[in-house]
């Protein structure tokens, strides 16, 4: 497309020798006129690509006055003709911004050299202008602030981002010295930026600020930010300027300090959490080493929260939970810390002190716990506390070992009678058969990364004659040591259950017991229904990622759920009697099975076993194994059948051992028995 280019010239001779040069040239002639007021008309009719114009002109607007109308509407080059040169015209020439000045005559190659350069003048000025905007529009559209300054340190350019962090407007800050908008009550960061900025200056090295600085600005509002300072140079290197890039974090901060205080705190009661507190015992332990200073590290423990949690429902608990936290941090010493490190336990942290103030510390707050009454729905329960007490000090292994050695003093302060307080000492027999303990989790742990543990099996046997069964028995839990030992699980299963890893164990029987059955079963050459129980502790009961976990193993599996039972104990299920029943329900709606365990070692079982959707229970072996000749115990056993057969469930006797039992287990009517007189457990392998 050929260019068009617009002819202003009052005499005609002249405009028509341009015009014919223009043709041979091959430009496109839109027109041409002789008068200001035409050129203008013309100009927004046909828009030139380029427009040659005359200054003298006929009528009352000359060739400058026309010029400097058109380019108010349209971006187009325009070259003056003009015999004269006069300094006049040309500092009148000058504002309408020319791309060129031709002198009559004018020869064709002036001419075309000088239309072709006011073209790529134009268009690149055009692309500048473009790209000027392009930029612009970026800028303004940047959630980063960007200042440029000049040489001189004044404002040439903000964004909008940076109005907005400054609390000023444009036409306040731009042609004002940069130092002006950091405000002088904020001299520490003032005085930071502004060393940045001359260093850059001086030696056109970037500035970058990584850690987050406090901005106070206009508005009086403090904003969280980093910055970069780089310079702009000029075509010979010199700096005549620099670009300010400001990030703004203040919300990032602020929600990574509120992240933080949540990962460190609970939301219940806005204490410290378990997390934060070993964090902080950690640093009073390595202090304590250091300085050989002591402190005092107290458990509590609330008494009856699982009673009311359970009676007044998880509204009122947590209510309890709220007030006990607040009763703690109003009676504790102003430098003591407060944690909340479970669901109904607490610590205090004493700092600096001895056993003797520790254990007054602590028989006061049990004097003001005692005093502390709970109101809910118009009943009013009273609250008590065991308090478990430990020192810290120089000899002091590591936080892990404060906490479990403080556990362990609350639980043999309960074990005491509740509302009691004790002090676990070095050296005492109850601390060595707590390292006892710990040394067996230790095992456990790598017994498992080991593959050392194994399954066992030991029948269920039918009492009734005319039974009709398939395999029926109970997989039970053994370690190997690693000189290939078979260690009994009551040597393992009591520490893992205290320090809670019998989760992990329960896994890995859940695994291997569903493999194992699945290749038994696989083998299976008639179709009498197999059964096998698989014990689950308690903590496993109250997990909702392992419930998920053997739904998961489920579906996964090829054979009918049925041929699990699901073993739990009598104490575990009471512990938290609504949240067992919904465990043991969405199991059973699968196909599981379940058996009560130890049924009589509780104090109220018969109280709730209506409500206990189980298949079996299993009479507690302490009421078996004397039974032939302890009226008591047979009486208990019986009683026991008469109940479950009451609400239909079957029965299993532990501790069946000898034929004497087994009679008097078929007098009484119980359904299956398990012990030495049928089985010795055998690998399952």
């Amino acid at each position: 497309m050929s260019t068009t280019v617009l002819i202003v010239e009052d005499e005609a001779i002249t405009a028509m020798a341009l015009e014919n040069k223009l043709q041979r040239m091959a430009y496109q002639i839109v027109g041409v006129v002789d008068s200001g007021e035409a050129a203008v008309a013309a100009a927004r009719e046909h828009l030139p690509n380029l427009i040659l114009m005359d200054i003298n002109l006929i009528g009352d607007m000359d060739g400058i006055e026309a010029a400097g109308q058109i380019r108010r509407f349209l971006q187009v080059p325009i070259i003056y003709l003009t015999a004269y040169s006069g300094n006049e015209f040309l500092g009148r020439a000058k504002l309408t911004e020319p791309f060129g000045y031709l002198i009559k005559p004018i020869e064709s190659k002036t001419l075309h050299a000088t239309i072709e350069m006011a073209l790529f003048k134009n268009e690149m000025e055009s692309e500048l202008a473009k790209r000027e905007q392009w930029l612009q529009n970026l800028m303004a559209c940047m959630d980063d602030s960007v200042f440029a300054l000049d040489d001189q340190r004044e404002i040439r350019f903000i964004n909008n981002a940076a109005q907005k962090l400054i609390g000023c407007d444009r036409e306040m800050m731009v042609g004002k010295p940069f130092e002006e908008v950091l405000l002088p009550a904020q001299d520490k960061v003032r005085r930071t930026i502004l060393e940045a900025v001359e260093t850059v200056y001086q030696n056109g090295a970037i500035q970058r600020f990584g850690e987050l600085l406090p901005f106070l600005n206009h508005k009086g509002q403090v904003r969280m930010i980093t910055l970069s300072i780089a310079p702009i140079f000029d075509l010979r290197r010199q700096i005549h300027g620099l670009v300010i890039t400001v990030q703004d974090f203040t919300r990032e901060h602020a929600l990574s300090q509120r992240i933080s205080h949540l990962d460190r705190h609970d939301p219940l009661t806005d204490l410290i959490n378990r997390k934060g507190f070993s964090q902080y015992l950690a640093k009073a332990v390595n202090r304590a080493k250091q300085s050989r200073c002591r402190h005092i590290l107290i458990s509590l423990d609330l008494d009856q929260f699982r009673v009311i949690n359970d009676t007044c429902g998880h509204h009122a608990g947590d209510e309890l939970l709220k007030r006990f936290a607040h009763l703690l941090l109003s009676s504790a010493e102003e430098s003591s810390v407060v944690a909340r490190i479970g669901g109904d336990e607490f610590a205090l942290f004493l700092p600096d002190c001895d056993l003797e103030h520790g254990e007054r510390m602590a028989r006061h707050l049990l004097e003001i716990i005692e005093s502390f009454s709970f109101e809910w729905n118009e009943q009013t329960y009273r609250v008590s506390a065991s308090m478990g007490i430990i020192r810290i000090d120089a000899a002091t292994v590591d936080a892990a070992q404060c906490m479990a050695l403080v556990d362990e003093a609350c639980y043999l302060a309960k074990a005491k009678g509740r509302n009691q307080i004790y002090v676990l000492k070095a050296g005492e027999q109850e601390v060595v058969e707590f390292h006892g303990r710990m040394q067996w989790v230790q095992k456990c742990n790598q017994a498992l990364a080991e593959d050392r543990f194994r399954l066992y099996f030991q029948s269920i046997v039918p009492l009734a004659d005319d039974h009709d069964e398939g395999e029926h028995g109970e997989l039970l839990l053994r370690m190997v040591d690693p000189a290939g030992n078979i260690i009994p699980p009551n040597n393992f299963i009591p520490a893992a259950e205290t320090f809670g890893i019998m989760p992990l164990l329960d896994r890995w029987v859940l695994q291997k017991a569903f493999h194992l059955i699945e290749q038994r079963l696989a083998r299976q050459t008639d179709s009498r229904r197999n059964s096998y129980s698989i014990n689950l502790s308690g903590l496993s009961l109250n997990d909702f990622e392992q419930l998920r976990f053997i739904q998961s193993l489920l579906d996964q599996a090829s054979f009918d759920p049925s041929v699990i039972c699901f073993e739990i104990t009598e104490t575990a299920a009471i512990a938290n009697l609504a949240h067992t029943i919904a465990f043991i329900t969405s199991l059973k709606e699968r196909g599981c099975r379940f058996s009560l365990d130890d049924f009589g070692s509780g104090f109220s079982s018969f109280t709730y076993l209506k409500a206990m959707p189980v298949d079996y229970l299993k009479i507690d072996g302490s009421f078996v194994r004397y039974m032939d000749t302890d009226p008591a115990d047979y009486s208990i056993v019986q009683a026991i059948i008469n109940a479950a057969q009451a609400l239909k469930k079957k029965t299993i006797a532990e501790f069946v051992e000898s034929d004497a039992i087994h009679r008097c287990l078929k007098e009484c009517g119980a359904d299956y028995g398990q012990g030495y007189f049928f089985q010795k457990p055998v690998p399952f392998e």
